[in-house]
């Protein structure tokens, strides 16, 4: 549901408490902040006096003497039904009714057909009925009152009237509705209401009505205030219905008539004409207008007031007001249907609005679903505290209209006729037909309905605030909203759109442009823009805004321009634009407003494409975050970006970056900063100091950099960044803040005499604050030196650096000196053997240990260590020493590291494959196991040995036993040896032969080592001097081979033994070809006089084929084919002789 927005009763409006611009003033800017609907304006108006009206007192009168009531001369029963005679006569003579009763107040009384009955006395009954052709008259000479607790059917003829000064007052009276009907004719003298309460209708539905004897002059009949002074008299609600065409005043007396609390007057017939008096009556109890016409004074200024507690209802018809209608007091306002028209004729009040519902209390109630409030004629009155419209209390609009003008508004001389407004109000149409008007905001206007500007007409928000509350805003004319109220601080004009269902601004008129300001607060489906509309300031507190693109921000004037998202106190998140709109700065600037919302806010279309700003204001508790890339925050004369509340999380490639131009930059504090990168631009040739709002996830660290000078503009960006740095420490520093570092782009363009301070809280600086110094690095991971230390205070704690920088070394972080600085005795030592003294100095506090760090973290070392030294010995590998401190407030510190580089000895090991070897085999190649690069010797010359490689070449060595050596050279060099025999080779045996017949024995010329080969082949267990030859298998090619002291010689010739004969001297046996694929071949016998038996066996000593080859046949053919593949021996014997030779057939 849109929020309710009550003005107060001292003030016309007042101005809304919403975050207003910092800048604007400082500027000369205008002005473009948010202010809230739900509050009223700062503007104040004089207060608006009630209504002060001169009420004519009605007198009865003189001559009219009410006689008292007669006392009944005979007793009746209780509701008893009288008649008249046929003839009738006096009311108060018993011969006029049947039975001779007079009528008291609980009879009910007929008039029968025919009859004529006077009142002549003051008379009462139950009800009364008046039959067709009956006369009911009223006395000639004395006034009477006739009353009636019932109701009153006249279908005969009711004359209550003499003259205009003598006749009879019909009063109804009792508890309960009645009615007054009937066919007949009536001319009343008065009527007046003594009901039970003002719920009692006494409902009038007559054909026809004259008062006081004329139809035509439209006295009033109806009284409600009697005696001097003037008193109420009046309860119940007189109803006129029916259809009968009727003009009358209706209400008696003066012109400024009264209805009291007590009593009601309810029109209901459509064609009854209730004329208006030249007077403005009051209405203290109930006006209802179903159906008719009902007309309110003749005369400019003739207005309708209401009393406290007064009720006004139209549910149809027509009511026109010459003057105003207007009331100070509490009233409850229905308007379901029909027409209000005021200001028919005029108004000149200087301080009485044309209509004016000004009470602003929750009692003041407005209920319309229908119907139109006309504003007829403007305030003529040039007073700026005069106005036309003005409605306050409580107001529940779901239909209904407030139309500006009519086609029978009049033209002033010059320019258009000018209503002025405030308050709530249902729909609102600007009329635009015959004459052009103007709505002018006098103070703040909600419209709970649609808002309408027809053609040629033109709504003027004056510098004051319009709530469109209703679904739509259709502009077919001029909307002005630029513009500040006279004489006001009021920032300026401002439409805002706040509903709970979806809105849309459209139409094809004229929006000055920029508007002042637009706000969106739409909690249902957003805010369509389907016209072109530029604005100066736009703020997104609740609900999208679709159709972004018909939204320019901004009219090229040099203004302050702004857009903001959320507002204070908002339970909700802002909405945000469906696409980009147009930016149109010019001149002008334009500032960011991130005011709070219930989540973090990711900057979107806001920022334009240029990604340029002039300021951010932040105030969004739960933040905002940079995306879309970089944003460039020129500044102005006293500000760039504002922190108030939340924290701006940027990133490398979405970093805020402040121009060189700004006058102001932030600070930030606990509750509002950067997390991020921050850029600062520089150009500036003297030295400057900047201020870098920046921190990280768990608070506020913020960076001052100083003494700044540059020859060209030059951004420099802080970040803050959690976690340790991974580096290490140099010199007298013992620790680095493992909580947080600082990086600061760009410092290759600082001169080395700058200065960087770091800021420091209750988790940073783990020691005493006297020995924290600012620590630089080239990267994080880097080794970081000192730049000294001095305490600040400003903005908050921190440490400043005291040395000069070294310009490009971008990583800052505070360290701390209270643990001292170790130095070794040896910086650097050789892996394995050796010794060394690490000595502490400068420290803060006694000794408790030392640790050692070999590459599995820090260690403590073994034994007790308390003193300022500490010795070391056999260090195996590179090791960090550190001393253990326990500080005065029982503190661990820890001493800067010295590191002790334990260079490794590196291995000579090397090998060969045998530690014998002989002369003039394959030269030996060692095998390095250790490092390459040595140098290979020996202990004596007879070996020969390449000294890169140490392959020893056996052919050109002398026998004998050598030590070889490896040397590695180096810092930490490393040796190693291999002992290697080389053996003479034996020489060549000989093989003597010895044919026995049977036998044939082979002989070695060597005595020992020997072993005998047959075919190539060593035969096993033949090692002695002599082999034996005793079977055809073991006939073959035999050689020997001898052996000393592993050294081979080499074979001897080789020996054929194909029998234990020997050969047939002079002969010779060719096989060939050998081997064979075919298995043919072709035997050459040369020198064999005698026939030859041939043989051949298979592998297994089988006889597989035999032939006999005549004496003197040289060449034999021989066919193996059939045979399978393998090695055969082919024996070929004759007289005198046996030689064997080997086939192999593939």
């Amino acid at each position: 549901m849109p929020s309710t927005l009550q003005f107060s009763t001292s003030t016309l409006c007042q101005q809304p408490k919403r975050l207003w611009p910092l800048l604007a003033a400082a500027l000369g800017l205008l002005g473009s902040q948010p202010i809230a609907a739900q509050q009223t304006l700062r503007k104040q108006l004089a207060p608006v006096p009630a209504q002060t009206s001169i009420r004519l007192p009605y007198a009865a009168p003189a001559s009219h003497v009410v006689a008292a009531l007669a006392r009944p001369t005979v007793a009746h029963g209780v509701q008893a039904s009288i008649s008249s005679t046929a003839t009738g006569g006096n009311w108060s003579d018993p011969t006029t009714w049947a039975g001779g009763i007079v009528p008291s107040a609980a009879d009910e009384v007929t008039i029968v057909a025919g009859a004529t009955v006077t009142v002549d006395v003051a008379a009462a009954c139950a009800s009364l009925t008046i039959a067709n052709t009956a006369s009911l008259l009223t006395s000639t000479t004395t006034a009477y009152q006739l009353q009636v607790a019932g109701s009153v059917t006249n279908n005969g003829t009711l004359d209550l009237s003499n003259s205009a000064t003598v006749g009879t007052d019909l009063r109804f009276t009792g508890a309960g509705s009645a009615s007054f009907t009937g066919t007949g004719t009536t001319d009343l003298q008065t009527v007046s209401l003594a009901k039970s309460v003002r719920d009692d209708v006494v409902d009038m539905n007559l054909p026809t009505l004259s008062v006081k004897g004329s139809a035509t002059t439209g006295d009033g009949f109806l009284i409600t205030r009697v005696g001097t002074p003037l008193a109420d008299d009046m309860t119940g609600t007189l109803k006129i219905s029916g259809s009968a065409t009727i003009s009358n005043k209706v209400v008696g007396g003066a012109a400024g008539y009264t209805l009291p609390a007590t009593g009601g007057l309810w029109l209901s017939n459509a064609n009854f004409t209730v004329l208006g008096q030249t007077g403005s009556p009051t209405i203290n109890g109930l006006l209802r207008i179903s159906a008719g016409t009902y007309n309110v004074g003749t005369a400019s200024g003739n207005s309708l007031g209401f009393g406290t507690g007064a009720l006004y209802t139209q549910e149809g018809g027509t009511v026109n007001i010459a003057g105003r209608l207007n009331t100070a007091n509490a009233i409850t306002f229905t308007m379901s249907g029909g027409d209000l028209n005021v200001v028919t004729v005029g108004n000149a009040s200087a301080s009485s609005f044309s209509f004016s519902l000004s009470n602003n209390t929750a009692a003041n109630t407005q209920t319309i679903s229908g119907g139109t409030i006309t504003l007829v004629q403007p305030n003529t009155n040039a007073a700026i505290v005069a106005a036309d419209y003005y409605v306050l209390g409580s107001m529940t609009a779901t239909g209904g209209t407030l139309r500006i003008g009519t086609g029978a508004t009049t033209a002033p001389a010059t320019g258009q006729a000018t209503f002025r407004l405030a308050g709530n109000a249902p729909g609102l149409l600007i009329d635009g037909t015959t004459t052009a008007k103007t709505a002018l905001l006098a103070a703040q206007l909600v419209v709970r309905g649609n808002t309408v500007v027809q053609a040629t007409s033109t709504l003027d928000l004056n510098g004051f605030l319009l709530l469109q509350a209703g679904p739509t805003f259709t502009n077919n004319g001029t909307f002005t909203a630029n513009t500040s109220a006279s004489g006001s601080t009021i920032p300026g004009s401002r439409l805002y759109f706040q509903s709970s269902a979806a809105q849309t601004l459209n139409g094809t008129g004229t929006f000055t442009s920029p508007i002042r300001q637009i706000t969106f607060e739409n909690t249902g489906g957003g805010v369509t823009i389907a016209a072109p509309i530029a604005a100066t300031s736009v703020a997104m507190f609740t609900g999208n805004v679709l159709g972004a693109n018909n939204l320019t921000i901004g009219g090229g004037n040099p203004v302050f321009n702004s857009i903001q998202y959320g507002v204070t106190g908002s339970t909700t998140t802002a909405g945000n634009f469906d696409v980009a709109p147009a930016f149109n700065l010019g001149s002008g600037a334009l500032q960011l407003i991130y005011a709070p919302e219930t989540a973090p806010r990711t900057t979107g279309f806001e920022i334009p494409a240029s990604r340029a700003v002039d300021v951010i204001t932040m105030s969004n508790p739960a933040g905002v975050v940079v995306a879309g890339g970089n944003i460039q925050v020129a500044g102005v004369s006293n500000a760039s970006v504002l922190l108030s509340n939340g924290i701006i999380t940027t990133s490398p490639s979405n970093t805020l970056i402040i121009g060189a131009g700004a006058g102001d930059f932030p600070v930030g504090s606990a509750l509002s900063y950067v997390k991020g990168p921050l850029g600062i631009t520089v150009n500036s040739t003297t030295p400057v100091s900047r201020t870098f709002a920046v921190g990280d996830a768990t608070g506020w660290r913020p960076v001052v950099l100083m003494g700044i000078s540059t020859t060209a503009a030059q951004t420099f960006t802080a970040t803050v960044v959690g976690g340790a740095t991974g580096g290490t420490v140099s010199g007298a520093l013992s620790s680095l803040n493992p909580t947080r570092y600082v990086r600061i782009q760009n410092t290759a363009n600082l001169p080395a005499s700058a200065r960087v301070q770091l800021s420091y809280g209750t988790n940073d600086i783990a020691g005493g604050t006297a020995t924290t110094v600012v620590a630089q690095a080239a990267t994080a991971t880097g080794v970081f030196v000192s730049r000294g230390g001095a305490l600040a205070t400003v903005p908050t704690t921190g440490v400043v650096s005291t040395q000069d920088l070294t310009p490009g070394n971008d990583f800052f972080v505070l360290a701390n000196t209270e643990g001292g600085v170790l130095a070794s005795s040896a910086a650097s030592v050789c892996g394995g053997t050796n010794a060394g003294v690490i000595t502490l100095t400068g420290n803060q506090g006694t000794v408790v240990n030392y640790q050692a760090d070999s590459g599995t973290g820090f260690q403590d070392v073994a034994g007790t260590n308390t003193g300022a030294t500490y010795a070391f010995a056999n260090l195996t590998a590179t090791t960090t020493f550190r001393a253990v401190i326990l500080t005065a407030d029982n503190r661990t510190v820890y001493s800067a590291p010295v590191t002790v580089t334990a260079t490794p000895t590196p291995s000579a090991a090397f090998s060969y494959a045998t530690a014998t070897y002989c002369l003039g085999a394959a030269n030996p190649t060692p095998t390095i196991t250790g490092a390459a690069g040595g140098t290979f010797s020996s202990s004596a010359t007879g070996l020969v040995i390449d000294p890169a490689t140490g392959v020893i070449n056996l052919a050109t060595s002398t026998a004998g036993t050598y030590t070889i050596t490896y040397t590695v050279a180096g810092t930490c060099a490393s040796t190693a040896t291999a002992t290697i025999t080389i053996n003479a080779t034996p020489a060549r045996p000989t093989v003597t032969v010895v044919y026995n017949g049977l036998t044939t024995t082979l002989t070695s010329s060597a005595a020992t080592g020997n072993q005998w080969y047959l075919n190539g082949t060593a035969i096993a267990g033949a090692t002695n001097q002599t082999y034996v030859v005793n079977a055809a298998a073991q006939y073959g090619s035999y050689t020997v081979a001898t052996t000393a002291s592993g050294c081979a010689s080499q074979p001897s010739q080789p020996l054929v033994v194909t029998s234990a004969v020997k050969p047939l001297a002079g002969t010779s046996l060719t096989l060939f070809p050998t081997p064979t694929t075919d298995g043919h071949l072709t035997l050459e016998l040369k020198g064999y006089t005698k026939a030859v038996t041939l043989s051949i066996y298979n592998a297994v000593g089988q006889q597989v084929r035999s032939l006999t080859v005549p004496a003197g046949r040289q060449l034999q053919p021989l066919d193996l084919s059939q045979l399978p593949g393998g090695i055969y021996i082919l024996r070929a014997q004759t007289a005198g002789g046996l030689d064997v030779r080997r086939i192999v057939k593939e």
